[in-house]
């Protein structure tokens, strides 16, 4: 081991895991370490979670947000549904111009109900606005699909505008 690596080493505190085996009690990266705690902050007190969390976002806001959606991810990240939730609320108050990008993120890697956490009217307002924003989505699909057989490809051709054009959320069907 040369200098640098011993030096460091003697100046970390060790401490134990569930497991019994020896380790050291931070890696020196709030990210890594949120990354390596997040499982099993489940069921500790919010606080703690918060207090990870904010180290880390204040370290590297962008991996520690990024950590936040592998924790909510139900296919390829942890699935933590209450830490995520928790995370969101944290988010709401401390960044919420953070908030507003994860937002969009939430049903795809979690659920639409994760979105009902919020509290603050601001946020509630964002989601809530994206919530109505799909339902409206899937409306339109609902008119689409009940014409597609009726339809000219002159008409299919306004669709697919409208859709490449949301500059101004204009709809064909709102016309």
């Amino acid at each position: 081991m040369n200098k640098f690596a011993a030096s460091w080493a003697s100046h970390q505190e060790r401490v134990l895991t569930e497991n019994g085996a020896e380790t050291f009690d931070t890696s020196a990266n709030a990210n890594v370490d949120l990354f390596f705690t997040v499982g099993a902050l489940r069921g500790q007190p919010v606080d703690k979670l918060y207090r990870y969390f904010a180290k880390a976002f204040g370290e590297n806001p962008y991996i520690a947000t990024r950590i936040m959606l592998w924790a909510r991810d139900v296919r390829g990240g942890a699935g933590e549904r209450k830490i995520f939730r928790d995370l969101l609320k944290w988010l709401e108050v401390n960044d919420p111009d953070v908030l507003s990008l994860v937002i969009p993120k939430v049903p795809e890697i979690g659920r639409w109900d994760d979105l009902l956490v919020l509290e603050t009217s601001s946020a509630k307002t964002q989601a809530f606005d994206f919530i109505a924003e799909a339902l409206n989505a899937g409306n339109e699909a609902k008119q689409i699909l009940s014409m597609i057989d009726t339809m000219n490809e002159e008409d299919c051709q306004k669709i697919l505008n409208s859709y490449n054009d949301r500059s101004g959320n204009v709809s064909y069907f709102h016309n």
